[in-house]
């Protein structure tokens, strides 16, 4: 399980429930500092601490682990209308708003990782051209 994806996944559902993070560590039977540590990503979630969560959260942990039907629908809140019985699903309205912001955030971070990319890749060249010089076009004749 990636730390930060169940973090923002945990964060995101609480927050849909209404709920502080001191209301899910009561409900889990988990220590505050614990959850807080789940919701940051910093740490990786255990199996149980996952499953206490979910419970406080009232979510099936098999809907945690369902790729194919997603707990929260974007631009889909007509979806809610006439009926639907969801009762483990969460609707909001996306604004153009925040479409734009999240596409001006992606772009951010694909320009952050191609610079990390570039320079972990020319601190790697410079390693090796440091321990094997002769790998070098720079000799002199």
């Amino acid at each position: 399980m990636n730390p930060i994806t169940t973090a923002n996944k945990l964060k995101t559902l609480r927050n849909l429930k209404g709920l502080t993070a001191e209301q899910v560590a009561e409900k889990a039977k988990l220590n505050l500092n614990d959850y807080k540590a789940l919701e940051s990503g910093k740490v990786a979630v255990s199996v149980e601490k996952l499953e206490k969560a979910c419970e406080a959260l009232e979510l099936d942990i098999h809907e945690w682990f369902d790729t194919d039907s997603s707990n929260v629908f974007i631009n889909n809140a007509e979806n809610n209308k006439g009926g639907n019985n969801c009762d483990n699903c969460y609707f909001y309205e996306r604004t153009e708003e925040d479409t734009k912001m999240l596409e001006t955030l992606s772009a951010i971070a694909e320009a952050l990782t191609k610079k990390l990319d570039d320079e972990i890749l020319t601190r790697r060249v410079e390693q090796v051209l440091k321990k094997n010089p002769d790998l070098t076009d720079d000799k002199e004749d």
